[in-house]
């Protein structure tokens, strides 16, 4: 009886209750299909890097693509990928190059939907710049899980080639600077560095002007050449895949020298000065095929001193020879190249001037000024040692009134010039706008009657 009653409760509660425990089971089994089901995807680790994972999913032809985005201002090669998720490990190898700013895909394979989600660890190993095998790390939270084939090279994107450069002519040669112009044709997909290389001899372009990054046309103007000189020039472009060179070009710069006293007419009576003890002699020591003025200073601490008026002007090139011949009697060699300034009388220092000169006694070569209260300004420009019976090329270039570069080289009896002094340039505050003069002087410093010789040939000016 009470059993029966029971049983007869039991019927009566699952009627009564049973649709909802129904309900309850049908709810949480589709709840249960929902979460399992679901494909929660998230990225984390690469914030502030140079690479930053844009995107990624499962694409219907069975790869696993992710965006990579270039937050760095500098083009970025992707090169290394692994893939990790814990278990088994893929690796990537291939060249995904982002330009800056931009994105890139990269395919891999062996990545597969799973119903868990997992944390995928991920290392880009990239150079960005001139810097290579930088690394950053990561993960990719979804769905996925790695196959045991770990392998593959395939990119998508843009890719980057060798870049494609041509030179193009000259736009503006004078007698000391050319400008020399370029263009990027192609940049193979990352801006290339561009170059100029340029020198006298076209199997061997010993200069070089960098010119930095560079998408199209470039130019640059090439200073302190020879006047009168052919040059050669190649444009060059470099990216992180290759280097391209254009043709090589060539300009001649302008010649307008003006000789200015070739010591050849016998006479040395159009110079003002002190000219006692200066005579024109010729012979096997001048330069070759050309006479000279010697320069006898007789001891003591006097000097010997021509001027001469010259059609010069602030931004002339200008140029002398001159050889230290013997000393005697303990003459010291001092001698003194003057221009832009110098008066008549035994001082050619007497107004503002630039000059370029030698001391024994102070050891070497000195280039400076002197302003028209008669102060000097000068810095000691080599440490070298004159060589008796040796010819030196004294090159100036003047390039505004107050600045100037002076350059000694040593040459042989046919003005090839052999070595270089030193080439220095001097920046000074007097001012020889309006001067015309130039000067030379020879003088000795000790009271025992030394004597001094000075050979001077050729003075020539570029105008």
């Amino acid at each position: 009886m009470d059993s029966a009653k029971k049983g007869q409760s039991a019927i009566e509660y699952l009627m009564t209750y049973g649709w909802m425990l129904l309900v309850v089971a049908i709810i949480g089994g589709a709840i249960f299909s929902v979460v399992q089901g679901q494909n929660v995807e998230s990225t984390s680790g690469f914030t502030g890097s140079d690479v930053q994972v844009n995107d990624f999913a499962l694409t219907s032809n069975g790869s696993f693509d992710i965006s990579f985005q270039n937050a760095d201002s500098e083009p970025i090669k992707v090169k290394n990928i692994t893939v990790s998720d814990g278990q088994d490990t893929l690796e990537w190898e291939g060249s995904a190059n982002i330009p800056v700013t931009d994105t890139n895909i990269v395919s891999l394979e062996n990545i597969s939907e799973t119903d868990s989600t997992n944390s995928l660890d991920v290392t880009v190993t990239y150079d960005r710049g001139n810097l290579p095998d930088i690394q950053t790390s990561g993960q990719i939270t979804g769905n996925f899980e790695v196959g045991t084939t770990s392998e593959t090279t395939e990119t998508t994107g843009e890719t980057t080639n060798p870049p494609s450069v041509e030179t193009l002519s000259t736009t503006t040669v004078n007698k000391f600077n050319a400008t020399v112009n370029g263009n990027i044709t192609n940049t193979g997909g990352e801006i290339p560095e561009a170059r100029f290389n340029y020198g006298k001899d076209q199997n061997n372009l010993i200069n070089t002007t960098e010119l930095g990054k560079q998408d199209s046309s470039f130019n640059t103007t090439l200073k302190g050449l020879e006047s009168n000189t052919t040059y050669y020039f190649q444009a060059e472009a470099n990216n992180s895949e290759g280097s391209d060179t254009g043709d090589i070009n060539n300009f001649t710069t302008e010649s307008t020298t003006t000789l200015i006293d070739s010591f050849e007419d016998g006479d040395i009576s159009e110079y003002t000065g002190e000219t006692g003890g200066w005579s024109v002699n010729s012979g096997s020591a001048a330069l070759e095929g050309s006479n000279y003025a010697k320069g006898d200073n007789g001891g003591g601490y006097s000097s010997k001193v021509i001027t001469r008026t010259a059609d010069i002007s602030v931004g002339d090139n200008f140029r002398a020879y001159m050889r230290p011949q013997s000393e005697s009697n303990n003459g010291v060699t001092n001698f003194a190249f003057q221009f832009f300034g110098a008066s008549s009388g035994t001082n050619i220092f007497s107004k503002s001037s630039q000059f370029v000169t030698y001391h024994d006694q102070d050891g070497g070569w000195f280039i400076g000024e002197r302003d028209s209260s008669g102060n000097v300004n000068k810095e000691q420009a080599s440490t070298a040692s004159k060589t008796l019976k040796q010819w030196y090329e004294i090159n100036i270039n003047s390039e505004n009134s107050t600045a100037f570069t002076a350059s000694i080289y040593e040459v042989d009896g046919d003005r090839n010039r052999t070595s270089t002094v030193f080439s220095q340039t001097f920046t000074g505050n007097a001012d020889v706008s309006g001067n015309e003069n130039f000067g030379f002087q020879t003088n000795s410093v000790t009271s025992s009657g030394g004597t001094v010789i000075i050979y001077v040939d050729s003075l020539e000016s570029d105008e």
